[in-house]
């Protein structure tokens, strides 16, 4: 029968986001148990911290600083919006890299 709450996963948190007193933020994710960071690159790799998110969220409280959580559903509108902006952002660079770009040569000249 599918319910709402605890069993059916929509509660709890599944993601956090700290902004860190030096301005820099980091991405945390639970899956299966482990603790997921987001890198540089975009992609979520094992953070190597024996904390859960819960933890993690006390501990931003405890050092003051800002933090977002985030439920399945508020993190799947997440990462649809991020998508979105990175789908946005490539498309801008290759406009501006299109426009710096020399100008095509005809034929074999100048190679």
């Amino acid at each position: 029968m599918g319910g709402r709450g605890a069993v059916s996963g929509i509660t709890g948190t599944k993601a956090l986001i700290i902004k860190f007193s030096n301005g820099t933020t980091s991405e945390f994710r639970e899956k299966n148990g482990v603790l997921l960071k987001r890198t540089e690159g975009g992609t979520f790799e094992p953070a190597g911290i024996s904390k859960t998110l819960n933890e993690l969220v006390s501990n931003a409280k405890k050092n003051g600083y800002e933090h977002r959580t985030m439920n399945a559903t508020q993190v799947k509108k997440y990462d649809e919006a991020y998508k979105e902006n990175r789908a946005a952002s490539s498309k801008q660079l290759d406009n501006l890299w299109f426009k710096a770009a020399p100008k095509k040569r005809k034929g074999w000249k100048g190679h």
